[in-house]
Protein backbone atom coordinates (compact mmCIF):
# COMPACT_ATOMS: atom_id res chain seq x y z
CA UNK A 1 0.00 0.00 0.00
CA UNK A 2 1.29 3.46 -0.92
CA UNK A 3 0.39 6.66 0.94
CA UNK A 4 0.51 10.31 -0.06
CA UNK A 5 0.69 12.88 2.75
CA UNK A 6 -0.52 16.18 1.33
CA UNK A 7 -0.09 19.71 2.67
CA UNK A 8 2.41 18.77 5.35
CA UNK A 9 3.02 22.46 5.90
CA UNK A 10 5.00 22.01 9.12
CA UNK A 11 6.87 18.97 7.79
CA UNK A 12 6.16 16.87 10.88
CA UNK A 13 3.87 14.17 9.45
CA UNK A 14 6.65 11.64 8.86
CA UNK A 15 7.66 11.98 12.52
CA UNK A 16 4.15 11.42 13.88
CA UNK A 17 3.80 7.70 13.09
CA UNK A 18 5.67 4.58 12.02
CA UNK A 19 5.28 4.46 8.23
CA UNK A 20 7.84 1.69 7.58
CA UNK A 21 5.20 -1.00 7.02
CA UNK A 22 3.96 0.68 3.86
CA UNK A 23 5.51 0.20 0.43
CA UNK A 24 5.93 3.88 -0.20
CA UNK A 25 5.14 7.16 1.51
CA UNK A 26 5.26 10.49 -0.34
CA UNK A 27 5.08 13.60 1.83
CA UNK A 28 4.53 16.93 0.15
CA UNK A 29 4.42 20.37 1.75
CA UNK A 30 2.83 23.38 0.01
CA UNK A 31 6.27 24.78 -0.81
CA UNK A 32 7.39 21.58 -2.53
CA UNK A 33 4.21 21.14 -4.55
CA UNK A 34 2.97 24.65 -5.29
CA UNK A 35 -0.54 24.31 -6.66
CA UNK A 36 0.43 21.21 -8.68
CA UNK A 37 -1.18 18.95 -6.10
CA UNK A 38 -4.43 20.84 -6.66
CA UNK A 39 -4.34 20.66 -10.44
CA UNK A 40 -6.40 18.14 -12.39
CA UNK A 41 -4.61 18.87 -15.66
CA UNK A 42 -1.03 18.68 -14.35
CA UNK A 43 -1.39 15.81 -11.92
CA UNK A 44 2.05 14.76 -10.58
CA UNK A 45 3.00 11.21 -11.54
CA UNK A 46 3.69 10.25 -7.92
CA UNK A 47 0.00 10.76 -7.11
CA UNK A 48 -1.36 8.28 -9.67
CA UNK A 49 -0.05 5.17 -7.89
CA UNK A 50 -1.13 6.14 -4.38
CA UNK A 51 -3.86 4.11 -2.71
CA UNK A 52 -4.28 6.25 0.44
CA UNK A 53 -4.21 10.05 0.61
CA UNK A 54 -3.72 11.79 3.96
CA UNK A 55 -4.69 15.44 3.84
CA UNK A 56 -5.61 18.47 5.89
CA UNK A 57 -9.17 19.74 5.95
CA UNK A 58 -8.19 22.73 3.82
CA UNK A 59 -6.63 20.65 1.00
CA UNK A 60 -8.60 20.94 -2.23
CA UNK A 61 -9.71 17.50 -3.43
CA UNK A 62 -12.25 17.73 -6.26
CA UNK A 63 -14.34 15.18 -8.13
CA UNK A 64 -12.14 15.61 -11.21
CA UNK A 65 -9.08 14.83 -9.12
CA UNK A 66 -10.64 11.75 -7.53
CA UNK A 67 -11.62 10.44 -10.96
CA UNK A 68 -7.98 10.64 -12.08
CA UNK A 69 -6.72 8.47 -9.20
CA UNK A 70 -7.53 4.88 -10.25
CA UNK A 71 -5.74 3.25 -7.31
CA UNK A 72 -7.26 5.42 -4.59
CA UNK A 73 -8.80 3.26 -1.85
CA UNK A 74 -9.04 5.60 1.15
CA UNK A 75 -8.85 9.27 2.15
CA UNK A 76 -7.92 10.32 5.68
CA UNK A 77 -8.07 13.95 6.78
CA UNK A 78 -7.57 16.15 9.81
CA UNK A 79 -10.45 18.06 11.37
CA UNK A 80 -14.19 17.53 11.57
CA UNK A 81 -15.23 19.12 8.30
CA UNK A 82 -14.14 18.64 4.71
CA UNK A 83 -15.25 21.80 2.86
CA UNK A 84 -12.64 21.31 0.12
CA UNK A 85 -13.17 17.57 -0.35
CA UNK A 86 -15.87 16.21 -2.68
CA UNK A 87 -17.21 13.57 -0.31
CA UNK A 88 -20.03 12.65 -2.70
CA UNK A 89 -17.53 11.77 -5.42
CA UNK A 90 -15.55 9.63 -3.00
CA UNK A 91 -18.74 7.89 -1.86
CA UNK A 92 -19.71 7.07 -5.42
CA UNK A 93 -16.33 5.37 -5.84
CA UNK A 94 -16.86 3.61 -2.49
CA UNK A 95 -13.75 5.31 -1.13
CA UNK A 96 -14.07 5.68 2.65
CA UNK A 97 -13.26 9.11 4.10
CA UNK A 98 -11.89 9.12 7.65
CA UNK A 99 -11.27 12.16 9.83
CA UNK A 100 -9.89 13.12 13.21
CA UNK A 101 -12.23 14.35 15.91
CA UNK A 102 -10.24 17.45 16.75
CA UNK A 103 -9.98 19.23 20.08
CA UNK A 104 -13.06 20.19 22.02
CA UNK A 105 -12.05 23.60 23.31
CA UNK A 106 -10.69 25.31 20.23
CA UNK A 107 -7.93 26.95 22.27
CA UNK A 108 -5.35 26.72 19.49
CA UNK A 109 -7.50 28.54 16.93
CA UNK A 110 -8.76 31.13 19.41
CA UNK A 111 -5.26 31.90 20.68
CA UNK A 112 -4.01 32.31 17.12
CA UNK A 113 -6.84 34.74 16.38
CA UNK A 114 -5.92 36.74 19.48
CA UNK A 115 -2.24 36.74 18.54
CA UNK A 116 -3.14 38.18 15.12
CA UNK A 117 -5.31 40.83 16.77
CA UNK A 118 -2.43 41.88 19.04
CA UNK A 119 -0.03 41.90 16.11
CA UNK A 120 -2.35 44.17 14.17
CA UNK A 121 -2.92 46.49 17.10
CA UNK A 122 0.82 47.04 17.60
CA UNK A 123 1.96 46.73 13.95
CA UNK A 124 4.27 43.94 15.07
CA UNK A 125 5.00 42.52 11.62
CA UNK A 126 6.39 45.80 10.32
CA UNK A 127 8.17 46.45 13.63
CA UNK A 128 9.93 43.06 13.44
CA UNK A 129 11.01 43.69 9.86
CA UNK A 130 12.33 47.12 10.82
CA UNK A 131 14.41 45.85 13.71
CA UNK A 132 15.90 43.08 11.57
CA UNK A 133 16.78 45.67 8.93
CA UNK A 134 18.64 47.81 11.47
CA UNK A 135 15.88 50.34 12.08
CA UNK A 136 13.92 50.99 15.26
CA UNK A 137 10.57 52.79 15.15
CA UNK A 138 11.05 54.23 11.70
CA UNK A 139 7.97 53.67 9.53
CA UNK A 140 5.96 52.04 12.32
CA UNK A 141 2.56 53.48 13.12
CA UNK A 142 1.64 54.20 16.70
CA UNK A 143 0.15 51.18 18.43
CA UNK A 144 -3.44 50.81 19.61
CA UNK A 145 -4.10 49.99 23.26
CA UNK A 146 -6.80 47.35 23.62
CA UNK A 147 -8.09 48.49 27.01
CA UNK A 148 -11.39 50.38 26.72
CA UNK A 149 -11.59 49.67 22.99
CA UNK A 150 -14.53 47.77 21.49
CA UNK A 151 -14.18 44.21 20.20
CA UNK A 152 -16.91 43.10 17.82
CA UNK A 153 -17.44 39.35 17.41
CA UNK A 154 -19.36 37.96 14.46
CA UNK A 155 -20.30 34.57 15.86
CA UNK A 156 -20.25 33.70 19.53
CA UNK A 157 -19.97 29.93 19.54
CA UNK A 158 -17.10 27.76 20.71
CA UNK A 159 -14.36 30.07 19.35
CA UNK A 160 -16.14 33.39 19.60
CA UNK A 161 -16.88 32.81 23.28
CA UNK A 162 -13.17 32.27 23.94
CA UNK A 163 -12.35 35.53 22.17
CA UNK A 164 -14.97 37.29 24.28
CA UNK A 165 -13.17 36.07 27.42
CA UNK A 166 -9.81 37.27 26.09
CA UNK A 167 -11.29 40.65 25.28
CA UNK A 168 -12.80 41.06 28.75
CA UNK A 169 -9.48 40.08 30.34
CA UNK A 170 -7.82 42.92 28.39
CA UNK A 171 -10.44 45.40 29.57
CA UNK A 172 -12.27 45.65 26.26
CA UNK A 173 -15.95 46.32 25.64
CA UNK A 174 -17.16 43.18 23.87
CA UNK A 175 -20.18 43.15 21.55
CA UNK A 176 -21.43 40.36 19.33
CA UNK A 177 -23.82 39.52 16.52
CA UNK A 178 -24.74 36.51 14.42
CA UNK A 179 -27.82 35.25 12.62
CA UNK A 180 -28.83 33.01 15.53
CA UNK A 181 -27.48 34.95 18.49
CA UNK A 182 -29.82 36.23 21.22
CA UNK A 183 -29.18 38.91 23.85
CA UNK A 184 -29.38 36.24 26.55
CA UNK A 185 -26.78 33.98 24.91
CA UNK A 186 -24.48 36.94 24.32
CA UNK A 187 -24.71 37.93 27.99
CA UNK A 188 -23.80 34.38 29.06
CA UNK A 189 -20.55 34.70 27.07
CA UNK A 190 -19.76 38.13 28.55
CA UNK A 191 -20.76 40.14 25.48
CA UNK A 192 -23.50 42.61 24.57
CA UNK A 193 -25.78 41.77 21.67
CA UNK A 194 -25.92 44.45 18.96
CA UNK A 195 -27.04 44.61 15.35
CA UNK A 196 -24.57 43.87 12.59
CA UNK A 197 -24.67 47.51 11.53
CA UNK A 198 -23.82 48.74 15.03
CA UNK A 199 -21.08 46.15 15.44
CA UNK A 200 -19.20 47.31 12.36
CA UNK A 201 -19.80 51.02 12.89
CA UNK A 202 -18.67 51.09 16.53
CA UNK A 203 -16.03 48.34 16.89
CA UNK A 204 -12.31 49.03 16.90
CA UNK A 205 -11.59 45.37 16.15
CA UNK A 206 -13.76 42.73 14.48
CA UNK A 207 -13.15 38.99 14.68
CA UNK A 208 -15.30 36.61 12.61
CA UNK A 209 -16.05 33.12 13.93
CA UNK A 210 -18.76 31.46 11.83
CA UNK A 211 -18.59 28.28 9.77
CA UNK A 212 -18.40 28.94 6.03
CA UNK A 213 -21.59 27.58 4.44
CA UNK A 214 -24.21 28.58 1.91
CA UNK A 215 -25.90 30.54 4.69
CA UNK A 216 -22.81 32.49 5.75
CA UNK A 217 -21.07 32.94 2.40
CA UNK A 218 -20.92 36.69 1.63
CA UNK A 219 -22.37 37.38 5.08
CA UNK A 220 -19.89 40.25 5.44
CA UNK A 221 -19.48 42.65 2.54
CA UNK A 222 -17.95 45.94 1.47
CA UNK A 223 -20.80 47.94 3.03
CA UNK A 224 -20.03 46.45 6.45
CA UNK A 225 -16.31 47.25 6.28
CA UNK A 226 -17.12 50.75 5.03
CA UNK A 227 -18.89 51.42 8.33
CA UNK A 228 -15.67 50.90 10.26
CA UNK A 229 -13.60 53.90 11.37
CA UNK A 230 -9.81 54.16 10.90
CA UNK A 231 -7.82 52.61 13.80
CA UNK A 232 -7.27 54.86 16.81
CA UNK A 233 -3.78 55.11 18.28
CA UNK A 234 -3.26 54.77 22.00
Amino acid sequence: MKLAILDDYMKIALQSADWTRYAGVASRSPSSTPRSARSTTRLPSWRLSMSVNLLRERTHFSRALIERLPNLKMIAMTGRRAPSLDVAAATERRIPVCNTHGGEGGASTAEMAWALLLAGARDLVNADRGVRAGRWHEGIRAGTVLEERRLGLVGLGRLGSRLAGYGKAFGMDVVAWSQNLTPERAAEAGATYVSKEELFSTSDFVSIHVVLSDRTRKLIGAADFARMSPPRSW
